[in-house]
């Protein structure tokens, strides 16, 4: 089985790899510098073997051993490579991933390859946000059949998703606030999930007794009013579904 790493995971284990060595430029094991030698994954040492390039460190706190990282020496971080160690690349983690070994690998230091990457991140949080914001867009309506008319998501649900993701610049020095206003907002929508389906259900049971009762024009209405609250469930799953990509 393979380890799940997405666009955020994968920033987020360069992150780690890159504190406290912002200025750290690459070399091999022998001393070359990265910009006249290709990177390897794994440093032979004097005490063993170790992770050595920037994408290494990253697999390996994801990970993957060592002796798997051996098996990809002599070739560029993608999603067959990282397959082959037991790493499942998605979304544009492996953009991420490339980009910091590309800037690591023409002499640039960690920390400036990091802001490629976070770059790449922010690029991809871009996309996915335009791509849920056309769905509470498109999404947000629902048609009940009986009024032949459509009714939309509680406004106040509206405000907070179109607050959460309106003017957000695709900056790379803006990444990590991006990533954890998408956590705060993934939160958010987790909340909205659980109350709109508390709603469903409580619109449910009443037009069960209202159909009980021979009351058919009300238990329709509270029908549609349930079927209101199930259809914005689906639409903020989906929202969220992307946000956790």
């Amino acid at each position: 089985m393979r380890t799940p790493v997405n666009t955020r995971a994968a920033l987020r284990l360069l992150e780690e790899v890159v504190e406290g060595n912002e200025g750290y430029v690459y070399e091999d094991e022998d001393g070359v510098p990265a910009d006249s030698t290709m990177c390897h994954y794994v440093h032979r040492t004097e005490g063993g073997s170790a992770p050595g390039c920037i994408v290494g460190h990253a697999l390996h706190r994801a990970g993957v051993p060592i002796s798997n990282l051996l098996e990809i020496e002599g070739s560029t971080i993608g999603t067959e490579q990282a397959a082959r160690v037991g790493v499942a690349l998605e979304g544009r983690a492996v953009d991420v991933l490339s980009a910091a070994q590309a800037a690591q690998d023409v002499g640039e230091t960690w920390g400036e390859a990091l802001e490629h990457a976070r770059a790449v991140a922010a690029e991809a949080a871009a996309d996915d946000e335009a791509e849920v914001e056309a769905l509470l867009v498109h999404g947000t309506s629902h048609p009940v059949a009986h009024a032949q008319t459509s009714i939309p998501i509680a406004e106040v649900d509206q405000a907070v998703l179109e607050l959460a993701f309106g003017g957000v610049a695709a900056d790379a020095r803006k990444a990590q606030a991006r990533s954890q206003r998408r956590r705060d907002l993934a939160d958010e929508i987790q909340h909205l999930v659980g109350e709109h389906q508390g709603e469903a259900n409580a619109w449910a049971e009443l037009a069960d007794r209202q159909y009980g009762t021979g009351d058919d024009d009300a238990a329709l209405l509270s029908a549609s009013q349930g079927d209101l609250h199930r259809h914005t469930v689906d639409v903020l799953t989906e929202a969220y579904r992307l946000l956790d990509r």
